[in-house]
């Protein structure tokens, strides 16, 4: 029997097959041509029964294909329509046929993925429809060269060609919970094409659906929501205590978890994570069963972990897709010893504390690092809570950006670390260099060996085009004073702080306008760079010791808000508006002259905070003050007893050295005698002092609180009113520290 009789003996299946390989080693030999001049052969076939995500990435490929090539590449789900060479998307009967793909291995997790070119055809799949979704956008970013630099600006190349060579890649995803929190990452396409999939709190009811292949989420529940002290208070007040439940408690617990059951129930049955989180307070109630779990657990958080605890095992059977986390947050961070967790329970970890201009492995971080590795030794379940923006000051220029890989390659190292959080400028578009972070950090959170700064560089080249090279400067000045200034850079540092020294941002202001300048013709590019631009003004309008054109930089600083979209400054509800700040910022102000107490002191043993500085609650807010110091002070009316104007002792005072702390107050008189409380001052923890009205009516004077301090970032300067009608109102105007 010849050759040729043997092969038409063989059935047809088999001659189809090798027909089928043939072709398979004759592409790999020259590669594949997906689109040349226009034009292209390529269907992209889905198969009939794929997933809503699995027809949306398709769509987006053959979108964006057509964007980037001018070539129409037309969908398929039917197998007879499946003729020639295909881009297969998702796992469908053609991907398990060619490739015997089983996603369901669980080696791709729900984010990984696999691209692979097999003969004339390619394959991009995930193990799950949301991972065939990020393989496509990952196609499209590494073969392509598309940018999804922010929700309203993409850079898509146009290319006369695509052609591949051998692709034989899988990619997994080093952090299973992804989350940028903040406003420009809110939009579910950004998210989802730079393959962020977390979403927690607010974000839960609009934010990626079944077309982005939903998303690891995580439902909150605070401690009062579980016993409520409306419900509560009155009848049972031993069940609060310290500003917190009396977690130890039997009955506490016996609610928290018949409340707990009940909310689970109207929740969806998807897997999520249930977060439990304390009062957002730094005290807990220590006494009776709290006091001996604390003691045991050697950890402030202790009775919580334990009240977390009781409630996961109560759950578990029940609800087997929930993973119960406890908020380790402030005094509840330092994890309890010798206690054991359910399987379906974790931590949710804060670093709030950092010194966020260090990375995590500096010396005065090691607190936070020995609590994440303690942690580690509790549960393999852990999130980690991190902070990326300055919530006193979202436009406040924040050099924190040369740590954000450093600190993710550190979390990485350990295994249990699952996921983090990173919040940023949440509350509007446009915060310091927001969508920077965005970009930067969902690269980094996918896979946290990528060059940082390369990254950084390449999202400044892309989003501001010709301007690149000044901001590119502006970002290396900025941090480089920072480093010069051992900067302290707290969540909340305020706008007085030492790396903002007039030399810097004066030569930032040149940058600025250079760039503007490079780019005045490009309307888009010249965006980005008024809202670069906005954090330097920033700076000079909020720290009345730097000298500038005030007129002029506010009408500039005005207009680039309203371009921009920038429509708060700082956390917080109506009073963080920009238009609050804009009312601030119009009060006429004055170079205030030194204290006389400072007289014949070198500017670095004499620091004036003016009420720019301050932290405010209650009615606190600034006013014009024609006798104040600069013209402008802080003011509370009588009747409140807040704590309404504070200075914390972490952020502004230089790491060495004691300092006396003055405060300048005046009262408006009210209807009581001389010798009434008219305010109280201290610091917190510590001590305070009261201050009556003939002390302090009409005038401005200076009050030293009693002690010497040192820069601490537990504790913080606080002013009261009396509560009563005794004054109308208090002003301060500034704070003054002497080097003792």
């Amino acid at each position: 029997m010849t050759c040729l009789d043997r092969w038409q003996h063989l059935p047809r299946m088999c001659l189809a097959l090798l027909s089928l390989l043939a072709c398979l080693f004759a592409a790999e030999a020259h590669g594949l041509v997906l689109a040349h001049e226009g034009k292209t052969d390529y269907h992209i076939y889905i198969g009939a029964s794929a997933a809503p995500a699995e027809r949306h990435a398709a769509e987006e490929l053959a979108a964006f294909l057509k964007q980037a090539t001018g070539a129409t590449f037309p969908l398929v789900d039917k197998r007879e329509q499946a003729t020639g060479p295909l881009l297969v998307v998702g796992v469908n009967d053609l991907t398990k046929e060619s490739l015997s793909a089983r996603p369901e291995s669980g080696l791709l997790g729900d984010d990984g993925f696999e691209i692979r070119t097999r003969g004339d055809h390619l394959f991009v799949f995930g193990g799950s429809p949301r991972g065939t979704l990020y393989a496509v956008y990952f196609f499209l970013d590494k073969y392509l060269g598309c940018r999804w630099y922010s929700s309203d600006f993409s850079v898509i190349p146009t290319v006369k060609s695509v052609r591949l060579g051998k692709i034989d890649e899988r990619q997994v995803p080093r952090f299973s919970y992804r989350e940028v929190f903040s406003r420009d990452a809110d939009d579910p396409v950004f998210s989802a094409r730079n393959r962020l999939n977390g979403q927690f709190g607010h974000r839960l009811d609009r934010f990626l659906k079944n077309a982005h292949g939903g998303a690891v989420s995580i439902r909150g529940i605070n401690i009062f929501e579980l016993v409520e002290p409306a419900k509560y208070q009155q009848s049972h007040p031993e069940y609060f205590g310290g500003g917190q439940l009396r977690f130890g408690k039997p009955e506490v617990r016996a609610i928290a978890i018949n409340a707990t059951r009940e909310r689970l129930a109207r929740f969806p049955k998807e897997p999520f994570y249930l977060l439990i989180s304390h009062a957002d307070i730094n005290s807990y109630y220590y006494g009776e069963e709290d006091k001996r779990l604390v003691d045991e657990g050697g950890a402030p958080g202790a009775a919580f972990v334990d009240f977390v605890r009781v409630i996961a095992e109560a759950i578990a059977k029940d609800y087997p897709q929930v993973t119960v986390l406890v908020e380790a947050y402030q005094w509840s961070r330092k994890p309890p010893r010798r206690m054991v967790f359910p399987k379906n329970m974790g931590v949710m970890l804060s670093d709030i504390e950092l010194d966020f201009s260090a990375p995590m492995d500096a010396d005065r971080n090691q607190g936070f690092l020995k609590d994440l590795d303690d942690w580690s030794r509790l549960t393999s379940q852990i999130l980690v809570w991190d902070y990326i923006t300055n919530f006193a000051g979202y436009l406040q220029p924040h050099p924190n950006l040369y740590v954000l890989g450093p600190n993710l390659r550190l979390l990485a190292q350990r295994p249990r670390v699952q996921g983090v959080f990173e919040q940023g400028s949440y509350g509007t578009r446009g915060g310091e260099l927001a969508e920077l972070r965005a970009w930067v950090l969902a690269h980094l959170l996918w896979d946290p060996d990528q060059d940082d700064r390369a990254l950084i560089r390449e999202f400044i080249h892309g989003y501001y085009g010709p301007a690149a090279p000044y901001i590119e400067h502006y970002v290396e000045i900025l941090h480089a004073s920072a480093k010069q200034h051992s900067t302290y850079l707290a969540v909340k540092t305020p706008p007085v702080a030492a790396y903002l020294t007039a030399a810097m941002l004066g030569k930032a202001d040149d940058l600025f306008q250079k760039a503007e300048q490079t780019v005045k013709e490009s309307p888009q590019y010249l965006r980005h760079v008024q809202m670069a631009r906005l954090p330097v003004d920033y700076a000079f309008l909020m720290n009345p010791r730097l000298k500038h054109e005030h007129g002029t930089r506010l009408a500039r600083f005005k207009n680039y808000l309203q371009l921009t979209g920038v429509t708060a400054y700082r956390e917080g509800s109506k009073e963080a508006s920009t238009d609050a700040l804009i009312q601030v910022l119009e009060i006429r102000r004055t170079m205030a002259k030194p204290p006389a107490e400072c007289g014949g002191r070198r500017q670095d043993e004499c620091i004036e905070i003016q009420d720019l500085g301050f932290k405010l609650a209650g009615d606190a807010r600034l006013v014009a003050d024609r006798i104040a110091s600069d013209g402008a002070a802080a003011r509370m009316g009588g009747g409140s007893t807040v704590w309404g104007i504070q200075l914390p002792l972490g952020y502004w005072l230089p790491p060495e050295g004691n300092w006396r702390i003055l405060l300048s107050v005046r009262v408006d008189p009210g209807t009581g005698a001389a010798t009434d409380l008219a305010l109280r001052m201290g610091v917190y923890p510590g001590v305070q002092r009261q201050v009556h009205v003939a002390e302090a009516a009409t005038a401005y004077k200076l009050f030293e609180l009693p002690g010497t301090w040192r820069q601490d970032k537990a504790r913080a300067i606080w002013v009261a009113p009396p509560g009563s009608g005794a004054i109308e109102a208090l002003y301060v105007d500034r704070i003054i520290a002497i080097r003792r």
